[in-house]
């Protein structure tokens, strides 16, 4: 057990399939949200790029919380949850879901 899950969750977690590999049978609209001061930024960049590259019809929208952790948090200020939300809720329901990438500051 590791964390509260058996360690062979752990361990072949990223090896039976990433989040790319789910998505490229699908054409459904990407929305990633990151804050900038999570260690996985990176990885979502190059999620994101490869998405549009692999289909680039498809409607992807990026959204940085600059500053924020993984919760979108900043230091000594409660989460911009709220803001990630309402722009995921206005793309979402936006019938053009234009690709782009935007920063909520």
């Amino acid at each position: 057990m590791y964390r509260g899950h058996p360690a062979r969750r752990w361990k072949t977690f990223w090896l039976d399939s990433t989040p790319l590999e789910s998505l490229r049978s699908i054409s459904t609209p990407v929305f990633v949200a990151q804050g900038s001061r999570d260690g996985t930024t990176i990885g979502s960049d190059l999620f994101v790029i490869e998405a549009v590259r692999q289909q680039p019809l498809r409607p992807v929208r990026y959204l940085v919380v600059e500053g924020g952790d993984h919760m979108f948090g900043l230091p000594g200020e409660d989460s911009r949850f709220a803001q990630v939300f309402d722009d995921f809720l206005k793309w979402g329901l936006d019938r053009q879901r234009v690709t782009g990438v935007a920063a909520v500051k």
